[in-house]
């Protein structure tokens, strides 16, 4: 495991919560369809720019009682492998 944190050092903005103050509309269809898609090993929110998927996936890590875990992709991780997609 040494080995990964050497390969790939802990960059916190990559992976922290974003953090909103001000109220955001719930989007109750999206965010109880994640809720019933719960069980899935990993679930990927596409869009363009603007469309809110920072703030969906926000919204959802608020309701939930398992840890939810961020990674925010950028166009530095295009080339890279990232250790976590093989994680069981």
């Amino acid at each position: 495991m040494s080995d990964i944190q050497y390969v790939y050092p802990l960059i916190r903005s990559k992976v922290a919560s974003p953090h909103f103050v001000s109220p955001t509309l719930r989007r109750a269809r999206l965010v109880d369809w994640l809720h019933e898609n719960a069980n899935r090993r990993a679930t990927v929110i596409a869009a363009g720019a603007g469309y809110g998927k920072t703030t969906l996936a926000w919204q959802w890590e608020r309701e939930v009682t398992f840890p939810c875990y961020w990674y925010k992709l950028d166009r530095n991780d295009r080339d890279k492998p990232f250790p976590a997609w093989g994680c069981p």
